[in-house]
């Protein structure tokens, strides 16, 4: 099972296809966690590339999940900060992996209704600053 979910220090999420008007932070999510379906090998690859630097910040896995390896790169898109966290790992005999973009500086209102637009539906979650949508494969 694979796992998108987005936190815009805002916070954004994850699926399909992407409006023409999209933010550049929305743009690395689809770019890094969505084009890859969130496979971590893919994901790791893309991370891997020019433009992303090493953080402090490492990704958190869910509850019970026994992580087997884990990446946390962050760039710079228009004015936004982009974080991305993903992670592979077991619970049980499922193998789970996540992909997760959090976005500084960036307009929370402007990039959530661009979310809820895009995904069709309203975050399952909304506290502060911070809204989120997961999406499973």
């Amino acid at each position: 099972m694979r796992l998108f979910s987005t936190s815009v220090a805002a916070a954004i999420a994850a699926c399909l296809a992407l409006p023409a008007a999209a933010s550049p932070g929305f743009d690395v999510f689809r770019k890094v966690c969505v084009d890859t379906h969130g496979d971590f090998p893919a994901v790791k690859t893309v991370l891997s590339g020019s433009g992303w630097s090493p953080t402090d910040v490492q990704p958190t896995t869910m509850e019970g999940v026994t992580p087997t390896e884990g990446i946390a790169r962050m760039t710079k898109a228009g004015e936004s900060q982009v974080a991305i966290y993903a992670w592979t790992g077991v619970k049980g005999a499922i193998k789970l992996s996540a992909c997760t973009a959090r976005l500084s500086r960036a307009d929370l209102a402007g990039v959530s209704a661009e979310a809820r637009s895009w995904l069709g539906f309203a975050p399952e979650a909304t506290t502060g600053g911070k809204s989120t949508w997961r999406y499973g494969e």
